[in-house]
């Protein structure tokens, strides 16, 4: 028998085992803390909806809660309509903006397992976090696993010299919503050899930015991939960290920043697609 419970975090519906009745496990979606009831009767008793049984079973989860099976649903909406009172707001708003019928404060997120942009309520703000923080968490695992289903011959030219000239390649992405900072904004889209891309990322602390791959088919129109885009994007970056009112120039702040773009020279020949 198990005992199924539903994450006030995120939403996600757990299924575990009996033997961990009683206790307080994380989340394997969101990490936050889950208390387990004695019963699937407790938890609807203490208001905790019961979801619907799975369809399938996979024995690598059954472990442990954290191990649990989850059935994933997608946090927030993605059509402009309000997430408190599903009023129809016309347009999607591209920030905060407050609901003229229920007057609650919507909140724009961007959603890590998609990239959707998605309208959230204030309470679930915390759950997008936790989303973007396993995101990161997470991220060079799925960075290995592009570059193994790519093509075997750029596997196994891999470590030439010719690497460059082949496009092996990495795009700046940023969560793309109205949180994303002024030192990153202008960092969106900038094409980097991997080399160059060392220690990039994080930008600062709390970065949500992450590195995808370039040179793959992707659409190129809103990238920066010359030298010359590349530099006018890092200056920029590093123009926003110089304080308001201080007469402190690029090359004083580059001096002074702890950044390892500050430092970086960008060669004027750039790596080709794959698919030129």
């Amino acid at each position: 028998m198990t005992i199924r419970v539903t994450c006030a975090s995120c939403g996600a519906k757990l299924k575990a085992p009996d033997e961990v009745a009683g206790r307080t496990l994380k989340c394997p979606r969101c990490a936050a803390a889950v208390s387990v009831p004695h019963s699937s009767s407790e938890a609807r008793q203490s208001g905790i909806p019961s979801p619907t049984p799975f369809q399938s079973e996979d024995p690598s989860h059954s472990a442990s809660v954290a191990n649990a099976q989850v059935a994933r649903p997608l946090i927030g909406l993605t059509d402009a309509t309000c997430p408190y009172c599903n009023h129809n707001l016309g347009n999607m708003p591209g920030r905060k903006k407050r609901c003229p019928t229920c007057r609650n404060e919507i909140f724009v997120r961007t959603r890590p397992q998609d990239r959707a942009r998605i309208l959230v309520r204030e309470d679930e703000l915390p759950a997008v976090e936790n989303l973007w923080a396993v995101h990161r968490a997470t991220q060079p695992i799925r960075a290995i696993e592009i570059v193994v289903t790519l093509p075997l011959e750029r596997v196994h030219t891999r470590g030439r010299k010719d690497d460059d000239e082949l496009g092996f390649a990495v795009e700046w992405s940023t969560a793309g919503d109205e949180g994303v900072c002024p030192l990153c904004r202008p960092l969106e889209g900038i094409v980097l050899t991997e080399d160059e891309a060392q220690g990039m990322i994080p930008r600062h602390e709390f970065c949500r930015c992450c590195w995808t791959p370039a040179n793959v088919g992707e659409d190129k129109s809103k990238q920066k991939r010359s030298q010359k885009s590349i530099q006018e994007a890092i200056d920029k970056s590093i123009i926003a960290e110089i304080p308001k009112g201080s007469t402190r120039t690029i090359a004083q702040q580059k001096q002074r920043s702890s950044w390892a773009g500050a430092k970086k020279t960008f060669a004027r020949k750039r790596p080709k697609s794959l698919f030129d």
